[in-house]
């Protein structure tokens, strides 16, 4: 798992997750929340933000980091849960949008548990005028080209100690730990420090990152990882030059398991390669 950005413009944000369509659909999820609906929402309403997302995400999922396009569907995953009794009000929001595999996403499903202050649900009045509708529902969520409307959402966000790491608000590669076990022909993901456990493990026992073929497909990655690691080590002009430039590009963005690639090049063989 990796840090990613989010590439906000009117170009790349469509005009259904921003002002003023943002709030008129906000209106109507209030609605139909109020009418005590089971399905209060437009089912595929995130759909439109897929593609983008998963640019933003290499073609990654951002929780496993394997490419989905070659091995896993890709979903929209809503971060925070949208069903009824947990965040319903942000069914809707571009900002809890990633782009996750369908592995990663059934097995999160709607467990969300957080440490901190748990984000409030809107108020809402007996018999909310459409004024008063308007009006909850642009505070509800943020608008995705508002800094400041940005800025308060991500405090929030912080402020409720979730226990999965969003890769949109936080670098969750501090946290990990990769492991090799020859024996078995595996990559173990774990904490780095007693201090990231109370995180990590919850994190890898929801998202189950240490399934059996995630933890083959690493391996696979890992023994490519440490061939160029030993050529670059005993060889010297371009062969040299040749592995440098390998090991480069196994730790790019794009990259599969680039986030244990980092990790081996960086922390466990310490070699003098700067992060990208």
């Amino acid at each position: 798992m990796i840090q990613l950005k989010r590439d906000r413009s009117s170009r790349t944000v469509k005009a259904k997750y921003r002002n003023p369509a943002r709030v008129d659909h906000g209106v109507d999820l209030i609605k139909g929340f109020l009418r005590g609906e089971n399905k209060f929402y437009k089912d595929g309403f995130w759909k439109l933000a897929k593609d983008h997302l998963k640019q933003e995400s290499h073609g990654k999922c951002a929780f496993c980091e394997t490419p989905t396009t070659a091995v896993y569907f890709g979903d929209v995953e809503h971060f925070r849960p949208k069903q009824r009794q947990m965040y319903w009000w942000l069914a809707y929001c571009y900002d809890n949008y990633l782009f996750s595999c369908r592995i990663c996403n059934g097995f999160k499903s709607d467990q969300f548990p957080f440490l901190g202050n748990q984000l409030p649900p809107p108020e809402i009045p007996n018999n909310p005028t459409d004024a008063e509708l308007q009006t909850i529902s642009r505070g509800m969520t943020p608008n995705p080209l508002d800094d400041a409307e940005l800025a308060q959402y991500d405090q929030a966000c912080l402020d409720e100690q979730a226990v999965l790491p969003n890769p949109y608000q936080e670098d969750p590669w501090e946290l990990f730990r990769w492991e090799v076990i020859e024996g078995l022909a595996e990559v173990n993901i774990t904490h780095r420090t007693d201090a990231d456990k109370p995180l990590v493990e919850p994190t890898i026992e929801i998202l189950r990152l240490n399934r059996d073929a995630l933890r083959a497909q690493r391996y696979q990655t890992y023994i490519l990882l440490k061939a160029f690691k030993e050529l670059f080590e005993i060889t010297t002009g371009d062969a040299q030059v040749i592995a440098l430039n390998s090991l480069k590009e196994m730790m790019r963005a794009e990259r599969e398991y680039c986030g244990m690639a980092r990790y081996f090049v960086s922390e466990e063989w310490q070699l003098d390669i700067p992060l990208p």
